[in-house]
């Protein structure tokens, strides 16, 4: 006996819907179950992110991750000459005490650690089904084109460095700050309520 079976095809990439039909030769249940199990695995590769992978693919995001971590790095640099310059010449060692311990400068505060995100980086899209949550949140699906590599970059680099530097900047800064002015202005409203006696 004859069966067909009519099953979705993934092969042509992540969105595509063509029609693949098998044909199985087997009267054995088992073994058409174990056939129906094969395609649906091998088709379930490429979306899950089973089917990327290689020492292509682990350079080029080596490379991705590397130029993330050259602009944070150069990011890191000039916050510090910033603060020198804002400081003054004489006081050099205040940038140093200001960054140290946060963010930033734990992401990128050493030029070897440009080598480090790019290795962790290329590490971790090796991973099935993380490499797919990694390039949903760093929009590599929706970046295509020549020099694509630098695009990735920026938004990688935004991704671990400047997005959680602002972060910790405004829960660090400015929100003790506003809840400072805050309390102050409530102070000054009940002394001002309060008759002189």
């Amino acid at each position: 006996m004859v069966s067909s079976i009519g099953l979705v095809s993934a092969s042509e990439g992540i969105f595509s819907k063509s029609l693949n039909f098998i044909k199985i030769n087997t009267q054995d249940t088992w073994e058409k179950g174990k056939i129906i199990l094969n395609f649906v695995s091998d088709t379930s590769k490429e979306p899950l992110g089973f089917g990327v992978g290689g020492f292509f693919s682990f350079f080029s995001y080596f490379v991705i991750g590397f130029f993330a971590g050259v602009l944070l790095w150069l990011f890191y640099t000039f916050i510090i000459r910033f603060y020198w310059l804002a400081n003054g010449i004489r006081n050099r060692m205040n940038p140093y005490k200001e960054i140290k311990g946060r963010w930033i400068e734990f992401v990128a505060g050493r030029l070897w650690r440009v080598f480090v995100i790019g290795f962790v980086y290329a590490m971790l899209m090796q991973i099935p089904i993380l490499n797919r949550i990694l390039q949903f949140i760093t929009l590599d699906f929706f970046i295509t084109g020549n020099w694509v590599f630098i695009l990735k970059s920026v938004f990688l680099a935004f991704e671990i460095g400047f997005i959680p530097t602002m972060f910790e900047h405004y829960y660090l800064k400015v929100k003790p700050a506003v809840n400072f002015q805050k309390e102050l202005d409530r102070d000054m409203r009940l002394r001002a309520s309060v008759p002189n006696s």
